[in-house]
């Protein structure tokens, strides 16, 4: 049964209007978002005391600038807004307490805060399948020792609503990748394809595992998401799949071509930025990467985190190291002071500054140091031995290759590339056009392996050709540029 609000809505108009706007944004794309914010909007004119309707802005206005091309600070304002007059109509509704919430995580990054207002929601509703999937996401985002708790959390909001396609997408993500269960993974997308076969995130979960092991099939991938496109446009995280799977299938015009449609259809959004520069380091534009990062973090709509790690990527690839080294020391003088002073019975503080060491890493071997590079190599593959993360798949490669153990490198590339299958995770194409492993580009042995990649790439690329040549949707001047002529 409905709950009764300490503030009644007494406009039935009002009310079914916030129905209707709170179910369409169930649907992740910029329009259903927009269309949802009006009507719920136009209910709030009729009745400005529905306080689930206030909760559901909040919701809203987040998902907006997540999915679509709406402005942070308008965001932040808007949240608070509804957020506020939500707590104060009704602050006991399961609706507010999710609001709550996702105030408590996005804008104030408070996490006890967050789980505090969720397992309240919860608790009120013990059927209130939005609450579990928030649940699912803070529990398994912020400790993945409490993983076991979170998937328990996402199973029942599947449980509760099984046609709902974020769910869905979510459940068969951990199905395949978490519980070893790759039937029912399918099964839980093929109940939403079937009834409705361009549903974005379902389509975006098949497409990644059918790209990881034991399928590796990069072109049916592709084509699965190339089948969302709906009246000639997709919405942004599939664009942005799309952009990423060219990048690894080596169709560098039709990476560009997507991500154009990226920037003209959501040029304030986060993915725009960030495939933007994965795109550019692709094809080597580095320079580019400095201006796009500036121009970025000018507002604000970057953070410092990533704007120092991206900045001082660029700067190594543009052989600039003192520039690298100079934006590090400054951003990070604690970790700079413990560099300068490390010594073989030195410690690091390596579990909070991971990426910034590899970066340092990197600078010490292009300025002729390549003692106190290894040092700190040795500092990072000591606590990734006393933690037990050294046999990760990513953490393994990264040690063959600050190593320099090319065949030990090549043989676990090989493994995940030609006999897993695991070619989303591994992105071999991609990584080694951006200059990931350029310390080997010089070694006949690593070149003869990236040819055989490249040869099995490409026997896929003809397929995503073929298709999108009977498709109608490819430009005859990508064979020149491709070398197909």
């Amino acid at each position: 049964f409905l709950r009764l609000q300490k503030k009644t809505a007494t406009n039935d108009e009002a009310y079914t209007l916030y129905l209707e706007g709170a179910k369409l944004g169930q649907v992740r794309t910029q329009e259903s978002i927009s269309q949802a914010i009006n009507l719920i909007e136009k209910a709030l004119v009729l009745d400005p005391d529905i306080a689930k309707a206030h909760a559901e802005l909040v919701i809203l206005y987040h998902l907006l600038y997540n999915y679509g091309n709406f402005d942070r600070n308008l965001m932040v304002q808007k949240m608070r807004e509804h957020h506020r007059k939500a707590q104060e109509l009704d602050r006991d509704l399961p609706e507010v307490h999710l609001a709550a919430s996702r105030v408590a995580t996005i804008l104030d990054r408070d996490t006890t805060e967050t789980l505090a207002h969720l397992r309240e929601a919860i608790r009120l509703n013990r059927s209130y399948a939005p609450a579990y999937y928030a649940l699912y996401n803070t529990l398994g985002r912020y400790d993945m020792r409490m993983q076991s708790g979170s998937i328990q959390a996402l199973k029942k909001a599947y449980q509760i609503d099984p046609y709902n396609d974020l769910y869905a997408a979510r459940m068969a993500h951990e199905y395949y990748f978490t519980l070893n269960k790759p039937e029912k993974a399918m099964e839980a997308l093929n109940r939403i394809l079937e009834k409705n076969p361009m549903a974005i995130a379902s389509s975006g979960s098949k497409a990644l595992i059918l790209s990881s092991a034991p399928n590796g099939d990069l072109a049916n991938a592709f084509i699965t998401l190339h089948k969302t496109k709906k009246d000639e446009q997709y919405e942004a995280f599939t664009l942005s799949r799309l952009v990423q799977f060219a990048m690894i299938l080596d169709l560098r015009p039709v990476a560009e071509r997507y991500m154009k449609l990226l920037q003209w259809r959501y040029p304030n959004n986060n993915i725009t930025f960030s495939f933007q520069f994965f795109l550019n380091r692709f094809e080597k534009d580095f320079r580019d990467n400095v201006d796009l990062i500036n121009a970025w973090s000018a507002d604000g709509r970057v953070s410092d985190e990533v704007k120092i790690s991206w900045l001082a990527s660029s700067y190594l690839s543009l052989n600039q190291p003192e520039k690298a080294k100079q934006l590090l020391d400054s951003s990070y003088p604690e970790l700079a002071s413990e560099i300068d002073t490390l010594t073989e019975e030195g410690s690091l503080s390596v579990d909070k500054f991971i990426v910034q060491l590899f970066h340092y890493v990197n600078v010490f071997r292009a300025q002729g140091d390549p003692d106190k590079a290894d040092l700190i190599l040795k500092k990072i593959f000591q606590y990734w031995k006393a933690s037990g993360r050294i046999e990760e798949a990513s953490n393994l490669d990264e040690y063959y290759y600050y190593k320099g153990e090319v065949d030990s490198l090549i043989q676990n590339l090989r493994t995940a590339w030609f006999e897993k299958k695991d070619r989303k995770q591994t992105e071999i194409i991609r990584r080694y056009k951006s200059g990931d492993y350029s310390y080997f580009d010089n070694i006949p042995k690593f070149m003869d392996f990236i040819s055989d990649v490249i040869e099995e790439t490409h026997r896929m690329r003809a397929e995503v050709i073929k298709y999108l040549k009977e498709e109608g949707d490819w430009d005859p001047a990508w064979d020149k540029e491709l070398g197909l002529e």
